[in-house]
Order: C-alpha cells, then sequence, then structure tokens
C-alpha cells in the first residue's frame, strides 16, 4: 500500500465541495493507495513525474516521489484553470 499526502492547497479544494463530491474524489484519490496507476491515469506532459486522473468535472494532479504519492492539485477542468494553478505552482 502506497501512502498518499494532500497538499494544503488540494485540502482547501475539498473542504469547499458538498459532500457527494468529497465522497466522489476521496474515494479516488484513495484508491491510488491500493493502485498507484490505473488505466486511466495520464502523464502531463512538459512535467516529468507529475500525472492527473479524471474524476467526472474535476482534475486531481499528483506526483509519486520517495514511494509515496503527494496530490499536487485538485480542480475543475473547465477553461483548463487547474493546469494553469499547477503552472504557477511550480
Amino acid at each position: 500500500m502506497t501512502p498518499v499526502i494532500l497538499s494544503s492547497k488540494s485540502m482547501k479544494f475539498l473542504d469547499g465541495l458538498d459532500a457527494k463530491q468529497y465522497r466522489q474524489i476521496g474515494k479516488r484519490i484513495w484508491s491510488l493507495q491500493e493502485d498507484s496507476s490505473p488505466h486511466d491515469v495520464k502523464h502531463l506532459s512538459g512535467s516529468p513525474g507529475y500525472f492527473r486522473i479524471d474524476n467526472g468535472e474535476y482534475r486531481v494532479i499528483f506526483c509519486r516521489r520517495d514511494g509515496l504519492i503527494e496530490i499536487t492539485l485538485i480542480g475543475k477542468r473547465n477553461g483548463d484553470e487547474v493546469y494553469k494553478d499547477f503552472e504557477r505552482l511550480r
């Protein structure tokens, strides 16, 4: 089982969701503990070591480092804003 940690920005985003969306995204994030490379994981081009998973209208950006998975950012996919936010974080 691979440990999963969330950035403070990711936790803040999750706190703002309603219960249904929170459960859906949370379940998806914690499933990474069992399978850190599910079939729908995509590599982020131009960002070595970073990946994304889709969960409906949300994107979860994460990286694998030192035997753990770090959830870097969670956001809506509308207008690619989550990717713009990710570029600002790097």
